[in-house]
């Protein structure tokens, strides 16, 4: 089974553990996108996110 690990604090937990996928986008005007898969932790996730605006 895949071991994954949050993005912020490295903590380790399985796929069917409770956790957040965040998929990156970076944008160039060269048409080179590139996207970046992650991982994290609920808890890691609401402290990052506390204090953001709505989603777009």
């Amino acid at each position: 089974m895949t071991t994954l690990y949050c993005a912020e604090c490295r903590s380790r937990f399985e796929p069917d553990d409770s956790h957040v996928w965040i998929q990156g986008e970076r944008r160039s005007v060269d048409d080179r996108n590139q996207l970046e898969d992650f991982a994290m932790c609920p808890d890691c996730w609401a402290d990052l996110t506390e204090n953001w605006g709505e989603p777009v």
